[in-house]
């Protein structure tokens, strides 16, 4: 009990810490309107609407010690999820090495090899799509990244195969990810 105690002190003080050395406007705001919610990091000229649909804003989970995260749960499929962050584009290095950095780290978790792994283009984002098969179905991904600006979107869009087949739920994802929209806000009339 007491090392319980002990992380959730430490996750606050860890949570608090990395707030507080965050530089003014490299925090992630988001405002919710009738047709979606809009993710701007103040000091980046890009701004990402999620469409609104059932999906709801879940501030406050997922990776809590990035002021940059988002996550975004389908309120009647919790399993539908758009998540990701904003981040500088320096720290992109590619799809692929991204990609190699997760499989190492699931294969370390004890997760599952990502099965019909495709690498591609869907509009303007580079992406990988992938699968992994879970107890009780088939979990479809979709990761992919988006570089304007010295701004680097990454975006996680993932969903149960529940009902569909892994093609016919990769399809969906995809659909989700084009209606994912991304605006230049420095671009003028």
């Amino acid at each position: 009990m007491q090392s319980a105690s002990f992380g959730a002190s430490f996750t606050f003080f860890a949570y608090s810490h990395a707030l507080s050395s965050v530089p003014e406007g490299e925090t992630l705001q988001v405002i919710e309107l009738p047709h979606g919610y809009v993710l701007n990091v103040p000091i980046s000229s890009l701004a990402v609407t999620i469409p609104k649909g059932d999906m709801k804003n879940n501030p406050g989970t997922g990776s809590k010690l990035n002021p940059r995260y988002f996550l975004f749960q389908n309120e009647r499929r919790p399993d539908i999820s758009i998540s990701g962050w904003i981040e500088p584009s320096k720290k992109f290095t590619s799809t692929r090495k991204i990609f190699e950095g997760d499989t190492i780290q699931w294969t370390i978790n004890g997760l599952p090899d990502p099965t019909e792994v495709e690498f591609r283009k869907i509009g303007a984002w580079d992406a990988v799509l992938y699968n992994m098969d879970i107890p009780g179905g088939t979990h479809s991904n979709i990761r992919a990244h988006w570089i304007e600006e010295s701004t680097w979107i990454d975006i996680h869009v993932s969903a149960l195969a529940s009902g569909k087949t892994p093609r016919q739920c990769r399809t969906n994802l995809i659909r989700l990810l084009g209606q994912i929209n991304v605006e230049n806000t420095n671009v003028t009339l």
